[in-house]
């Protein structure tokens, strides 16, 4: 009964904002007077779910206010209660007051209306606080809150749930601690470390004891070995380099293959450097020919056995023309020929003629219808043949010939037959023959001797020889002129000594500098002879062939490609240095056999200056260059250092023939190599004129 006695109801119509009667309380009704509100739109009952309403009011003079919250009835119908607050109690006289509607789209405030206190008021009542705009705008995000986030927040719920329960069946599906096993772990997403490994594992990483991995096929790569970590001895004892044989002893030596063999190796008969011929055969056997390569020209012959990296069968080294047995039998035929002309078959291999019926050149009296071919060739152009009718047969037949550079045999010996039994009379007669053959090379190729093609302007070289202890200086000057090539000629036994230039431990050593040097290609290392010692007429052919032989064989074993030589010393005890003494000494003929060019080999030819001393006066140096350049002619200086003890060989006056030598300009002079020159404008009599005979 007293809940209608203690409510005051009116009607809000908030389309026009309205609230037409006064209201008046006791400030003593504490929780005992309530106002009841039902908010209408044009008349129409609405629902307002979401909207919240509140009480404004505030004394006239402005001191105190507060906004006070209804509680919905029933928001379906707009329907509100209030009960009035004791901070608004406690404010006798009239009160302004506005009712405040804020829902999702803002807030509406109905017009003023008022509502009087009077006395009554509870002592214990305390004012409210003013909080009108903070809590109209609280209750807007409230509003926002519920009325759009509420969904995703059912949403989200269920979708927790959802990964909740998909999270339980993740965990139901790992692995107990101390199960795991390896196929568990995933290795990107982190790396092990030392402290993961057995001490066992860690020993066999480091080399202590042998682990178990065995690499793929072709997976080691280069970069992965070490600088010299392997030798010669892991790749094979009879490995190879540069055509070098590497092993200790000739009976490992079973690679098909030529090889120049130290004098120092094992079971090589000859005793000193030499050639060697290795060539297989079936059943394991191994067949060599080795040649002494710089002294008397002996030839020696054998044959072994090599099963499964060991030597079970060695023959005696047999010496050709002494006592050949049938070394032959086992030759393995890498090529078959059934027509054709031996004279045309000059590439280095073993062949197996098939029908000696249809071969030309065959040697006269050998007979059976088969043979074996064995061919090998050396510089200049000559070609060697064995042959060895179908074993077991011991008849051998041997011979050289010379292929021209149309391809056409223009020099062809005689099939000599090697038999086992030979007298000392027919070792001499061989010496003879041999001797004659030589002098029988010497006339032919006299008949076409060589010949320069003309020159289309002036060359000059400048050679440093000897490698003296300055040589560091005179590259450093040189290369403030880069455009100009570098030649040296220096004999192989200041090479292999390897001083360290100028004496002194700051400066490079000689090979270090020459490998400098070397490493631009337009640069050249000419040879120098052995020891450096000159051509005079007392030394003999068997000492200039030692000199020039052995000084290329070391060059070799240097690892240096020395193509050309140039003639050293000026005085010497043994005689007296001449021009003339070549011819009597053989050096153009012997050079030939070591050396594709030089500076006797065509010292004579038209266009050729010959070689000058480059210690002279620069008018003299000036005179030698303006000549040349007049002439289309090549120019070669020999110099060796440049310290003073040759006087007008001083930094000064080479940076001053260098400067004019450029200022003439490249298309009068051109700086140039021994190799360049011969390789360009080399040519011989006979050729020159097949050339002039094509082109007409």
């Amino acid at each position: 009964m007293l809940d209608k006695f203690r409510e005051t109801a009116i009607t809000w119509d908030k389309a026009n904002r309205k609230v037409y009667e006064p209201l008046r309380v006791s400030a003593g009704d504490n929780k005992g007077r309530k106002l009841s509100v039902q908010v209408v739109n044009g008349g129409v009952v609405e629902n307002i779910t979401g909207s919240s309403l509140s009480l404004f009011w505030e004394t006239r003079d402005k001191a105190h206010r507060g906004l006070d919250v209804f509680t919905a009835v029933d928001a379906t119908k707009g329907e509100f209660e209030i009960y009035y607050t004791t901070g608004m109690l406690s404010n006798e006289g009239v009160l302004n007051a506005n009712l405040v509607l804020v829902d999702t789209s803002g807030r509406v405030v109905s017009e003023p209306f008022t509502i009087t206190v009077f006395k009554g008021i509870d002592d214990n009542a305390i004012q409210s606080s003013d909080s009108f705009t903070a809590l109209t705008e609280a209750l807007i995000d409230i509003s926002d809150l519920e009325q759009n986030y509420a969904p995703r927040l059912n949403d989200l719920t269920a979708q927790l749930q959802q990964t909740k329960s998909e999270l339980a069946g993740e965990i139901n599906k790992k692995p107990d601690r101390g199960n795991i096993s390896v196929t568990d772990i995933n290795k990107n997403l982190g790396k092990f470390d030392q402290s993961f490994m057995s001490d066992e594992f860690l020993s066999q990483l480091t080399g202590d004891s042998p682990i178990n991995a065995v690499p793929a096929d072709n997976s080691i790569t280069s970069p992965k070995l070490a600088n010299g970590a392997i030798t010669n001895e892991k790749l094979h004892p009879y490995y190879s380099r540069k055509g070098k044989f590497t092993g200790s002893d000739l009976n490992l030596a079973v690679e098909p293959g030529s090889y120049e063999v130290l004098a120092e190796t094992l079971n090589n008969p000859t005793n000193s450097a030499a050639h060697l011929i290795v060539f297989a055969a079936d059943g394991g056997w191994t067949t060599q020919i080795i040649n002494d390569l710089y002294r008397d020209s002996d030839f020696y012959i054998r044959n072994f056995r090599y099963t499964n990296g060991s030597v079970v069968q060695v023959r005696e080294w047999e010496k050709i023309n002494k006592e050949v047995p049938s070394l032959f039998s086992m030759w393995r035929d890498e090529n078959d020929i059934t027509s054709g002309d031996l004279n045309e078959i000059r590439t280095t291999g073993s062949y197996q003629i098939i029908n000696t019926g249809n071969i030309l050149n065959l040697p006269d009296k050998m007979e059976g219808s088969s043979a074996h071919l064995m061919v090998f060739h050396a510089n200049g152009g000559w070609t060697t043949q064995i042959i060895n009718p179908t074993p077991p047969s011991n008849q051998f037949y041997i011979r050289n010939l010379r292929v021209d550079h149309l391809g056409v045999a223009s020099g062809v010996g005689e099939w000599q037959r090697l038999t086992n039994e030979v007298s000392s009379n027919d070792i001499v007669e061989v010496e003879q023959k041999l001797k004659v053959a030589h002098n029988k090379i010497q006339t032919l190729e006299s008949r076409d001797p060589f010949a320069w093609k003309p020159f289309d302007k002036a060359y000059i070289t400048i050679v440093w020889d000897d490698g003296r202890r300055d040589l560091d200086k005179v590259w450093e000057v040189w290369s403030d002129y880069p455009e100009l090539p570098f030649s040296m000629a220096i004999p192989s036994d200041r090479l292999l000594s390897n001083p360290q230039l100028n004496g002194t431990s700051s400066q490079p050593f000689l090979r270090d500098l020459v490998g400098e040097i070397l490493s631009d290609s337009k640069n050249e290392l000419l040879g120098h002879g052995k020891t450096g010692g000159a051509i005079t007429e007392n030394r003999s052919p068997q000492w200039v062939d030692d000199e020039l032989g052995l000084a290329k064989l070391d060059y070799i074993d240097l690892g240096y490609d020395v193509r050309g030589s140039t003639l050293s010393g000026e005085t010497d005890p043994e005689g007296v240095y001449s021009a003339d003494n070549y011819d009597d000494v053989g050096y153009g003929y012997i050079a030939k056999r070591y050396y594709d060019y030089g500076d006797r080999l065509a010292y004579d030819a038209p266009y050729n200056m010959g070689r000058r001393n480059w210690n002279t006066s620069y008018a003299n140096r000036k005179a030698y260059i303006d000549e040349a350049v007049a002439d289309n002619q090549w120019i070669s200086f020999f110099a060796h250092t440049m310290d003073g003890s040759e006087a007008a060989n001083v930094e000064q006056s080479m940076r001053e023939i260098l400067d004019y030598i450029v200022s003439l300009g490249v298309e009068n002079i051109e700086f140039t190599t021994y190799r360049h020159m011969y390789e360009t404008f080399g040519s011989s009599e006979l050729r020159q004129r097949l050339e002039t005979l094509e082109n007409q």
